[in-house]
């Protein structure tokens, strides 16, 4: 094939186009800044279970997913390229969604039209390419990715089984077990899918009723009763964990219901008015779809609002997209359907706006945390055999200097020091100069920040100081 082919190719083939570029915008400088506190907290335990001594950590009652499995192939792609290798893996992860975000819309067959429903499809496909959270998700070593990945085929496999009309060749049964699986699999590497399955169950039920009753009970059995087994297995296999899990996770006392409001509005912007108007359109053409859709995508900011749970709320961002991009791509392709070089003016300009705008937002995004190079090489210079050492970084001090013992090492989050935890543990260990060197990220507060500054006064000297890190030294 000559170039003039390939191009040609290409022209005809705009999704190769769209996955291309949604490849390219998240692997691109993947080393853009040291290993956020969750990466390395999950390539650890990863490590653990790879050794197969996981269970000291007791990460069922801590981790909001299967703690096996992701965390297990973090460390796999770590063990191959480091931190790089291990964000690899969700760049792999972010650039199969877009395709299956592609195929997911393309069967929802919003117009009468195919060529529409293409148009549809790669519209949607290319926000999700080049939208902040996506992209930010794709290129941190995180579980989001993986399951929202999972979540995806799950409905591109509902739908390709609720589009089979033909009974007896076993083409809907296979479908519909392997979006049982493939959701399964989302909820195992991260549990927060859970909350959107029972409206994805009303939906294959009311689409399986309007076809026939073999249809129904087609649906039923191969991928209600599947689902619905697996997940109720697990949540009694590990009762006890996941109940730890869900009490860790009450928010505090204090409302969050307009930052959780704004995290949703601006990690949606500029695509969310587009959608509501397409809201309304699709209510005018096709109510069961629009239910479908818009309920899809307010399932997600209403958890959050109903829990007051701030955690995470931006990454979920993520599942709402997945019903919101449909929704503004079918108000695009009904823009000026006579006049297809003003259609592909405005979206063009559209996508160019939403590309600038998602940008910014993903440089931020990918900045919020400090970077700890220089302050892990300062740490690095002076530390030596038999030396303690107390990090606000955990986990990520661990991967930075694996020579050092594990047990060498404390965190912020749990210490157990005379028989005394926490705060108190924290306290007398500081005080009585257990540690040799603490390394501080003087941003924090809290009652870790507090005790570290207050008990290093006497017995520690600052060594290091380069905002916001500072590497304490014990009086000898």
């Amino acid at each position: 094939m000559n170039n003039k082919s390939v191009f040609k190719w290409l022209f005809y083939n705009p999704l190769v186009l769209i996955i291309l570029a949604a490849f390219l915008f998240r692997v691109i400088n993947l080393n853009y800044n040291t290993p956020f506190l969750d990466e390395a907290i999950y390539i650890k335990l990863g490590e653990k279970v790879l050794e197969g001594h996981w269970q000291e950590e007791s990460p069922f009652s801590w981790i909001g997913g299967m703690p096996l499995f992701y965390p297990s192939l973090s460390a796999l792609f770590y063990n191959i390229g480091g931190l790089l290798g291990s964000r690899l893996l969700n760049v792999l992860l972010g650039t199969l969604s877009v395709y299956l975000l592609y195929g997911f819309t393309f069967k929802l067959h919003l117009s009468d039209i195919s060529d529409n429903n293409e148009f549809i499809a790669g519209i949607s496909a290319f926000l999700l390419a080049v939208m902040s959270i996506p992209v930010y998700l794709s290129r941190l070593a995180i579980y989001d990715m993986l399951s929202f990945t999972f979540f995806l085929a799950g409905l591109f496999f509902l739908l390709s089984g609720l589009a089979v009309k033909k009974h007896g060749l076993w083409q809907k049964e296979n479908f519909y077990f392997l979006s049982a699986l493939s959701l399964f699999l989302s909820f195992l590497a991260k549990y927060t899918t859970l909350i959107l399955f029972p409206l994805i169950a009303v939906w294959a039920i009311y689409k399986s009723l309007k076809q026939d009753r073999l249809s129904l009970n087609l649906t039923l059995k191969y991928f209600i009763f599947p689902l619905s087994l697996a997940i109720i297995s697990y949540l009694v296999i590990y009762f006890p964990d996941l109940r730890e899990f869900v009490i860790n996770q009450i928010p505090d006392p204090q409302r969050h219901y307009s930052e959780i409001i704004n995290e949703f509005y601006v990690f949606s912007l500029p695509v969310l008015p587009f959608a509501l108007v397409g809201f309304f359109f699709l209510f005018l053409k096709a109510k069961g779809i629009a239910f479908f859709l818009l309920f899809g995508a307010l399932t997600v900011p209403l958890a959050h609002l109903l829990t007051n749970n701030l955690d995470a709320a931006h990454q979920h961002v993520f599942l709402s997209l997945v019903f919101l991009l449909p929704s503004a791509g079918f108000l695009i392709s009904n823009i000026s359907k006579k006049n297809m070089a003003i259609r592909a003016g405005l979206s063009f300009i559209f996508l160019i706006m939403v590309f600038l705008y998602s940008f910014s937002q993903k440089k931020d995004l990918e900045t919020s945390w400090p970077n700890s190079e220089n302050a892990m090489t300062g740490l690095k210079s002076v530390v030596s055999t038999g030396d303690k050492i107390l990090s606000s970084e955990g986990n990520v001090t661990d991967l930075a200097l694996p020579e050092i013992p594990q047990e060498a090492l404390t965190g912020p989050f749990e210490i157990n020091y005379q028989g005394l935890s926490s705060y108190e543990g924290f306290r007398k260990a500081i005080s009585d100069g257990y540690f040799t060197y603490i390394l501080f990220n003087n941003g924090l507060t809290g009652d870790f920040a507090d005790i570290v500054r207050r008990e290093t006064v006497n017995k520690y000297s600052v060594i290091y100081d380069n905002q916001p890190f500072v590497i304490y030294q014990l009086n000898r």
